[in-house]
């Protein structure tokens, strides 16, 4: 058998720094953080942080075409989308000492509202209920 070997695209470090998949329900992992589409499932929506314009750009999987840039505040730096895909929340900084956490709403692809935090948020992430999202930030000392 002969190994197969694949070009893969290269994005570079300044332009993404993070993104997050909005996927149906009908998504079952192939591995550890690899999604793999069943047959007739629901459209899959890539959000990706753009650290260098203050924005997230929804990417629709089926057609690989980015979608109208979503303004928030501050650098964005992570992506997290509740259990029931309505919502994803982006940590940004502003500067060094303060952030935010700003909420998408996925189906206007709209920001909601950002929620100042003190410190720099460095992670994300909600719990399974989606009642509850925790936010890390460091502080200058």
């Amino acid at each position: 058998m002969k190994p197969t070997v694949r070009a893969m695209p290269r994005i570079a470090a300044a332009a993404v720094s993070c993104a997050a998949v909005l996927a149906p329900s009908a998504v079952s992992a192939s591995a550890p953080g690899l999604p793999m589409l069943s047959a007739g499932t629901a459209a899959v929506t890539v959000y990706v942080a753009n650290n260098t314009s203050d924005t997230v750009t929804p990417i629709p999987a089926a057609t690989n075409k980015p979608g109208k840039p979503i303004p928030v505040h501050g650098r964005p730096t992570a992506i997290a989308i509740t259990p029931n895909g309505k919502t994803a929340y982006v940590i940004s900084d502003a500067d060094e000492n303060s952030g935010y956490v700003t909420a998408v709403s996925t189906a206007t692809n709209t920001a909601v509202r950002a929620i100042s935090v003190p410190g720099d948020p460095t992670a994300i992430a909600i719990t399974p209920d989606g009642a509850t999202a925790y936010v890390a930030v460091s502080s200058p000392t």
